[in-house]
């Protein structure tokens, strides 16, 4: 409504002339899980991944003139748009769905904004109506983008023909591809230039997406975990922990400062997890070098269990929850599941496919 006043406004008045519009806007979709509570039953809930998708514009309006007859004013308005979900993430469904939320499109205020009582006609008159979209370079987006700029064209190639040149209203339009995923495209041939790690990366994000197999994967874990897990009291630690407890703050990333959430979080378990495997990382055992005060207990059985039931805690909470799905031509949750994957002994890897599997 603030932008159908402003217009009324420099219709009524000869020295607020609308000289030309900008809409800048800003499109993006990705796949998303969303979930719904059964009726039937408060405590469970039905998921599904769907497309979804959101636009970000931004109206600016140029108005007035100066004694030259240049423009002197500037006004932009925020153009809000709740994200949708879509049928598919096909040009047919992304086309009419940007289509319909675009405020304006070759002169007349689209479906979705008249339902909010803005007249059709807003901009009638103004000679000047740009559009500028900006989205990621998928193939899908590109084929969008063609029809998008088919339409514009054969709105001109109408004008052209059935107006005079001087009272013609022309319709420029910008599209450019988003430097980020750009950015993250040049990442790909760092990641496919080892063959099938990226998709099995891929593969183990969805797998770990379902109940059953992080069940099943917590299980040989901790199984792995219990079995090559090994306690030995000592008076004072051995010599080799220094080096020791430096090859594992190499190999966790301690020894570098990250201030991500996610990081922090998984850090902090490492650094958990050190106070009870504290032995040699290379080991093929994990170890427990107790000196009696780390573990609650009265005998070496208690002390024993109790530094067990910790390792397997945190080895739990590091690994058995898994990692997102990575996207290569996004970078969304790829940090996530390269911290993952390097965190991982290949021992333990090898051990819990040998259980999951067999």
């Amino acid at each position: 409504m603030a932008v159908a006043n402003f217009f009324n406004q420099c219709r009524a008045s000869n020295s607020q002339k609308v000289n030309h519009i900008l809409i800048s806007t800003i499109i993006d979709d990705t796949n998303m899980r969303l979930s719904t509570t059964l009726p039937e039953n408060k405590e469970w809930k039905s998921s599904r991944v769907v497309s979804v998708m959101n636009t970000i514009q931004t109206l600016t309006v140029s108005y007035g003139k100066l004694e030259g007859g240049e423009c002197q004013c500037h006004r932009s308005f925020s153009v809000h748009t709740p994200m949708v979900c879509l049928p598919k993430a096909d040009q047919d469904s992304i086309g009419s769905e940007l289509l319909s939320r675009l405020f304006l499109f070759l002169g007349k205020v689209t479906r979705r904004f008249v339902e909010f009582d803005v007249p059709e006609d807003l901009a009638a008159g103004v000679p000047i109506q740009a559009l500028g979209i900006c989205f990621d370079s998928l193939v899908t987006n590109l084929a969008v983008l063609k029809k998008i700029r088919l339409a514009v064209a054969a709105k001109h190639a109408c004008s052209s023909a059935g107006q005079q040149q001087v009272h013609r209203t022309v319709h420029p339009m910008l599209s450019v591809c988003c430097l980020i995923h750009q950015l993250a495209l040049s990442r790909k041939p760092l990641l496919t230039g080892f063959s099938g790690y990226f998709s099995s990366a891929v593969r183990l994000g969805h797998l770990f997406e379902v109940h059953s197999f992080r069940t099943q994967f917590r299980k040989a874990l901790l199984s792995v975990v219990y079995q090559s897990y090994r306690y030995i009291p000592v008076v004072e630690m051995p010599p080799d922990t220094r080096q020791w407890r430096d090859a594992r703050n190499q190999i966790c990333g301690l020894v570098a400062h990250n201030s991500s959430r996610y990081n922090k979080r998984r850090l902090d378990l490492h650094v958990q997890l050190m106070k009870y495997d504290n032995g040699c990382p290379e080991s093929d055992e994990i170890v427990h070098y107790c000196v009696g005060s780390c573990c609650d207990g009265h005998s070496h059985s208690d002390k024993s269990k109790f530094a067990a039931t910790q390792i397997c805690k945190y080895f739990g909470l590091l690994f058995s929850f898994g990692f997102p799905v990575p996207l290569m031509y996004r970078w969304v949750h790829a940090s996530r599941a390269l911290q993952y994957m390097k965190d991982t002994s290949s021992l333990i890897w090898l051990n819990v496919c040998c259980l999951l599997f067999v």
